[in-house]
């Protein structure tokens, strides 16, 4: 079987979630989020199990991060604020593929090496599965992730060994020409070592109906029901009407958009209150040379540091990524709002805070196009009301994939 070649570098950073708003990029993270190698082995089986090996693809990689502040503001005895770590690290996925169905499964690990907070050090690992089926009127797809990290965690305000639990179902169903129906689940936990920290849960579900006004727009009102809670919270609950909207012109321009209004409850609690929902993904992809995206989200999760309080959390990430020769640059800004709730006075203010993040990259193939390199560095900056929470630091970094 001929060897194929692994993809050119990170087409940027952030468009692959490298530099996600919740929290620093260590090297653990990067590792994780390196490009996926190609399918197919080198050499073969023959026959059906050399078919069945095509679906497999893996990687393995090294990288390295400097932080400035490696606790993010977070104090501890004998932790120093700044570090480097190197993290040796790889992947592994399979993915199958019929006429009117797909499905797979990947898994990721890596072992970090803190030079300076020898404490920090150990293993991060992953699991994701998913599954999905086109037919002539019903589209459905299902992913779950499992991961289990260690690292600075803002939400947190320290560095913690987290566990974390995703899963998502949307579907879709054709009535007509002209109308559809769409559904759509969403379910997270998250779980920490550690008395001062409470697990957190949260649960979306919602229906739309959409109209296509045109070829390339679909609108259409829906229904949206969402849930926060957490070990040490009341539950929030949150119920209201949305408005819903896709347009795609080709491949260089794509949106998909809801927002809404959500009567808030807590349980427990006599108060009552409104909140605004959104959830907005844009793409433009210029030309083969550059494109750009742009991403926003407003929700509210539990806070899982202090008992009795939520966060409503606004938060905007512009992309943009440009290909130069063989050379791929990627610039990225981010904006965080969060806003802390305290539901009938159950717990003191700690007031809000803005979070500030500039990061950028650039990656090149190597030895003659089997490896992928890339350098970045990143800025991040929170502001916050209450005392001694406010912070700043810088990342610079590398990593080196080589895929099979």
């Amino acid at each position: 079987m001929k060897r194929r070649r692994c993809r050119p570098i990170l087409p940027c950073l952030l468009a692959c979630s490298c530099l996600p708003l919740a929290g620093l990029v260590s090297a653990q993270d990067f590792a994780a989020t390196l490009p996926a190698a190609p399918t197919g082995f080198v050499g073969g089986f023959g026959g059906p199990v050399d078919s069945l090996m095509d679906g497999f693809s893996g990687s393995v990689s090294l990288s390295g991060v400097y932080d400035s502040n490696l606790r993010q503001g977070g104090g501890g005895a004998g932790a120093n604020t700044d570090d480097f770590t190197l993290s040796l690290g790889g992947n592994v996925g399979y993915r199958t593929q019929g006429r009117d169905w797909v499905g797979g499964g990947s898994y990721r690990a890596s072992y970090s090496e803190y030079f300076d907070n020898s404490s920090f050090s150990g293993f991060n690992h992953g699991a994701g599965l998913f599954a999905g089926f086109q037919g002539p009127k019903l589209n459905a797809m299902y992913n779950l992730g499992i991961g289990f990290d260690r690292g600075a965690n803002r939400y947190y305000g320290d560095f913690v060994e987290r566990t974390s639990i995703t899963q998502s179902l949307s579907a879709s169903y054709r009535i007509s020409p002209k109308t559809s129906l769409a559904a759509n689940m969403g379910y997270s936990f998250s779980s920490a070592d550690g008395a001062a920290y409470g697990d957190t849960q949260s649960f979306s579900a919602g229906l739309s109906a959409l109209w296509r006004y045109s070829p390339l727009l679909q609108v259409g009102p829906g229904i949206r029901y969402g849930l926060a809670t957490g070990q040490r919270q009341p539950d929030r609950h949150s119920f209201g009407p949305s408005l819903n909207a896709n347009y795609t012109l080709t491949t260089k321009i794509s949106l998909t958009s809801t927002v809404g209004l959500g009567f808030v409850e807590y349980s427990g609690r006599p108060s009552s209150d409104t909140s605004m929902f959104a959830s907005l993904g844009a793409n433009y992809r210029a030309s083969d040379l550059w494109g750009m995206n742009l991403s926003l989200h407003r929700d509210a999760q539990a806070d899982p540091a202090v008992a009795g309080g939520f966060n409503e959390i606004t938060a905007i990430q512009i992309g943009y990524n440009r290909r130069i020769r063989r050379a791929s640059f990627g610039l990225s800004l981010g904006y965080e709002h969060n806003s802390f709730e305290n539901p009938g006075g159950a717990v003191a203010n700690r007031g809000d805070s803005d979070y500030w993040s500039i990061s950028t990259s650039l990656g090149m193939p190597l030895f003659a196009n089997t490896v992928s390199s890339s350098v970045f560095a990143s800025y991040r900056e929170e502001t916050s009301g209450r005392a001694g929470s406010s912070w700043d630091g810088y990342q610079i970094g590398f990593s080196l994939a080589r895929g099979f």
